[in-house]
């Protein structure tokens, strides 16, 4: 199973997100979104460091924000080459999941816009307990660096729960109830001695209203189209953040972090 490509969830017809989004340069994986993605911005996190050296859209360094809870004890820890994410979920009632992340913003993705993100992480640790649900993303919504629970958004997300991981879809319509991956790759990702890295990308065609997102490591490659239920063609607010970020929805007291060693994001060229 390790030496094939696995592929699940695949909707609709085109190339996958993971060769739309290739590096320094995309097309785009959807027909109907014309012209070329490009790289705009690439934050490499290394050594604290929060900016791009490209950057046409002029979004500057990444901010770091969280869900404005408290009790959360959010953190941003500089590693070698990586930046540890972590977020706790406050032990009193608390409706709606914690996170922390890194926010590029403002950017300005509005109907009629094509944009690609990609984001590569390593060592997620959380709980794993019947019924504990958490996830790392790379995602796009409405707001800023605040990520509070009332703004729009949709994102590639390695969700965990329990003893399983997936590939989701936020924000997707319908709902991508996409099954968790092979026990062989859930342990790949979960080493607690050598843990490998894992990237998430997400692509969104707001020409056409159709989105992909993929979660890819080592020889598996995980991938599913789909409708945003709001940021579509024709309907819904601009896109002004897109983030890399860790949350927790479960679990009073739980703790779940992830290094992450990078930002991309593409955009439409001239």
């Amino acid at each position: 199973m390790a030496n094939a490509v696995r592929k699940i969830g695949i909707v609709g017809a085109g190339i996958t997100v993971a060769a739309a989004l290739a590096a320094g340069s995309a097309t785009s994986g959807l027909a109907q979104s014309g012209g070329n993605l490009h790289l705009a911005y690439h934050a490499t996190l290394g050594g604290g460091r929060l900016d791009s050296g490209v950057d046409p859209l002029g979004i500057g360094p990444l901010s770091p924000g969280d869900s404005r809870v408290a009790s959360t004890s959010p953190t941003w820890t500089t590693g070698t080459g990586t930046m540890e994410l972590r977020i706790t979920r406050p032990a009193g009632s608390v409706v709606g999941p914690v996170g922390a992340g890194l926010f590029a913003t403002p950017v300005a993705f509005d109907q009629g816009s094509v944009f690609g993100l990609r984001a590569t992480f390593t060592a997620p640790v959380g709980p794993h307990d019947p019924g504990s649900v958490w996830a790392v993303s790379v995602g796009a919504r409405t707001g800023y660096q605040d990520d509070l629970p009332n703004e729009i958004r949709t994102a590639a997300t390695l969700q965990v729960r329990g003893n399983g991981a997936r590939l989701n879809v936020v924000g997707a319509s319908p709902p991508s109830g996409l099954p968790n991956v092979p026990q062989a790759a859930y342990d790949v990702i979960f080493d607690p001695i050598n843990p490998r890295p894992f990237t998430l990308e997400l692509l969104v065609d707001r020409r056409s209203g159709i989105g992909e997102a993929s979660l890819v490591f080592e020889n598996w490659r995980f991938l599913h189209s789909f409708e945003p239920a709001v940021f579509q063609a024709h309907a819904g607010p601009g896109i002004t953040s897109v983030a890399i970020s860790i949350a927790i929805s479960t679990t009073p007291g739980g703790t779940a972090s992830v290094r992450a060693r990078d930002l991309q994001i593409f955009a439409l060229g001239p």
